[in-house]
């Protein structure tokens, strides 16, 4: 093999490789408010463990609520 064939070579094995990842998952917050100015929320987690991610959820969630739309506690 010559060195530019080595290279694309090795190039294709780690980008074969960057395919193979798991990607890291993504929580996210939503905050929105609809025309009569209530508030809502969205919480979205993401854990290995699916009770971690309903606590941490939970906690988001209620957090959030009591902030930004207490009228909905």
């Amino acid at each position: 093999m010559t060195a530019t064939t080595d290279r694309l070579a090795d190039a294709l094995d780690r980008l074969g490789a960057l395919a193979q990842q798991t990607p890291a998952p993504a929580s996210s917050v939503e905050l929105s408010q609809t025309a009569k100015g209530t508030t809502t929320v969205t919480v979205k987690v993401y854990a290995a463990d699916a009770d971690e991610a309903a606590a941490a959820a939970q906690r988001l969630y209620d957090e959030l609520v009591s902030r930004y739309a207490p009228a909905a506690v």
